[in-house]
């Protein structure tokens, strides 16, 4: 994704299709990714920077962190900062609330896979508010349930610019 003339890539997962085993304890049982990705990713495959919104491997594969340059910078919530520099990466950055990149300005907000017990299993999720002058907002959600994506949205509302009546 182009924004502000920033080339972001977003929750990469590079895997072949059908490689990875379905989703555990859902009740789909088809093996993911579902499809082929639809370009080459080694060909002229060079975004400015990955935004990664939390390390479940529909999310960020092993596929993708074997592929990407590990110079490539890497933009993602708190904790998962150690997991990704695991893999050989020398640019992460952890956005603990804002982070400006490249003029774009970057703003995590919360999420969450589910309530109760499966909501604590499945871990720590974020959404990012991406901000930069002459563009309108725009709002990324890795994934959340329906209480907290209201709560992303209505957050992300209140950082959007304001427009005159």
């Amino acid at each position: 994704m182009q924004y502000a003339g920033v080339y972001f890539l977003i929750d990469p997962m590079f895997s072949d299709a059908k490689v990875n085993l379905p989703i555990p304890n859902s009740t789909d049982d088809r093996r993911n990714p579902l499809v082929p990705l639809p370009f080459g990713i080694h060909d002229g495959f060079h975004p400015d920077a990955v935004l990664v919104t939390h390390m479940h491997r529909d999310h960020w594969d092993d596929a993708a962190a074997a592929s990407l340059s590990k110079s490539t910078p890497i933009l993602c919530q708190p904790d998962d900062n150690a997991t990704i520099a695991s893999f050989g990466f020398t640019s992460v950055t952890t956005i603990n609330e804002v982070l400006t990149f490249k003029g774009v300005t970057i703003v995590r907000t919360s999420g969450q896979h589910g309530t109760g017990d499966i909501g604590k299993k499945m871990g720590h999720v974020s959404g990012f508010v991406l901000k930069a002058d002459s563009q309108p907002t725009l709002y990324i959600e890795g994934i959340a349930d329906e209480q907290s994506l209201k709560e992303a949205l209505k957050q992300a509302i209140e950082l959007a610019p304001k427009r005159e009546q």
